[in-house]
């Protein structure tokens, strides 16, 4: 009996686990945005800093990369693609201000994060 308990908890772990490690690897419809999470963090790093100039600058790296991706991605999925396009133009513009406010920008940044990382959720 107690064989078979800590079978039916170990099979249980097992299965909570593999859940756990489905759901850390999902990626969306528009594949890998590895390189596009990586601008962003970056972003927000230098906004954390107070560097919105620099900050700025990599909003760009990450607006050209998106621009050059966006006939294959929107292609992919349309409405995750809207979604992320959306949070990117709002954190874009968030820096792009005359007088760029950094809590604005670290939460529009981290919208953009957000948005990457489940364009579902929106």
């Amino acid at each position: 009996m107690l064989l078979v308990a800590t079978l039916f908890m170990a099979s249980a772990m097992m299965t909570n686990f593999m859940h756990t490690a489905v759901a850390a690897t999902m990626v969306s419809d528009l594949g890998d945005l590895t390189n596009f999470k990586t601008m962003a963090r970056d972003t927000l790093e230098l906004v954390a800093k107070g560097d919105l100039a620099k900050a700025e600058k990599r909003s760009t790296d990450f607006e050209i990369a998106w621009d050059e991706k966006e006939p294959t991605l929107y292609l992919m999925n349309k409405t995750e693609w809207d979604v992320i396009d959306d949070a990117a133009d709002a954190a874009i513009g968030s820096l792009r201000q005359s007088s760029p406010d950094a809590s604005g920008a670290e939460q529009a940044v981290t919208g953009l994060l957000n948005a990457l990382d489940d364009p579902t959720a929106h």
